[in-house]
């Protein structure tokens, strides 16, 4: 379907400005913003619903390890149901079902849930990108601004590779160590370690010699899909930070993380004063 826009003069309102659809005819601007924000509405109706229906279907009483453990919360159905429709607030059902975890998601929840501890030092996820092959890019001074904490022990780097594919970089300064994790051993490997050593040579006071880039030993199994990447992720980082690896995860140990999760968000106040609403 083709659009054509009428040439915006400087002495027009946006309100003035119409947009032709071919064989329909014209819509104002304000039109087109009202069928948006149905539109993005009733997409987003679909996945409070979907979120609602997956919820029965997890097993919350799954043995894992205590750390990892889920507690069933009565009240998550009421909290979806009063989720702003036309907000960001409903990217945190990027965690239920098979969702793919979006930026902003990842960013906040890391954000949140290592917040308490000095210690942990997290990145957001448009710190490092990379692409098919060895194409990469990192923000240096983004990046930088990481290690001004005086007490940082370790620091946490989400990548979005391509736009589609969870991986992660973690530097452990008192080992000098800085691991790369890709849960699906994919073919953007190979930028992510190009990426972390790119990183390594603007460590503050690591020796080259000694300081080592390589890739993070996962007890979780490899994934076979990208969907769950970020969940693996998140799991990777707190295992990283000192908890005890839940192990492989099956099919119904990862929907039970997901639950977790997604518990962990709704309860903590998950988007208050952290993602912009558009």
């Amino acid at each position: 379907m083709g659009v054509a826009l009428q040439k915006k003069k400087t002495c027009l309102a946006e309100r003035d400005i119409s947009v032709e659809i071919p064989g329909i005819g014209f819509f104002m601007t304000a039109t087109l913003i009202v069928m948006r924000s149905y539109h993005r509405a009733t997409a987003a109706a679909r996945q409070v619903e979907k979120a609602m229906t997956w919820i029965p279907t997890v097993h919350v009483s799954l043995p894992v390890v205590c750390h990892f453990r889920a507690h069933e919360d009565p009240s998550m159905t009421d909290k979806m149901e009063s989720l702003r429709l036309l907000s960001s607030e409903v990217e945190v059902l990027d965690l239920a079902a098979t969702g793919c975890l979006s930026d902003n998601t990842m960013t906040t929840m890391i954000a949140k849930k290592f917040a308490p501890d000095p210690t942990r030092i997290v990145g957001s996820a448009n710190l490092v990108n990379v692409i098919l092959g060895n194409n990469f890019a990192v923000d240096h001074a983004g990046v930088k601004t990481l290690f001004f904490s005086a007490s940082a022990e370790r620091v946490m780097i989400p990548v979005n590779c391509n736009g589609n594919h969870w991986c992660s970089i973690m530097i452990d300064f008192a080992e000098q160590k800085l691991f790369y994790y890709d849960p699906m051993e994919s073919t953007y490997k190979l930028g992510l370690r190009a990426a972390a050593q790119s990183i390594k040579s603007i460590v503050p006071g690591w020796q080259s010699r000694t300081a080592r880039v390589q890739p993070c030993t996962s007890t979780l199994g490899v994934r076979t899909d990208s969907y769950s990447c970020g969940i693996y992720v998140l799991v990777t980082f707190e295992v990283f930070s000192g908890a005890v690896s839940p192990g492989i995860v099956d099919k119904k140990t990862l929907q039970h993380l997901r639950y977790r999760y997604l518990s962990m968000c709704m309860q903590m106040n998950f988007f208050a004063q952290s993602l912009i609403d558009v």
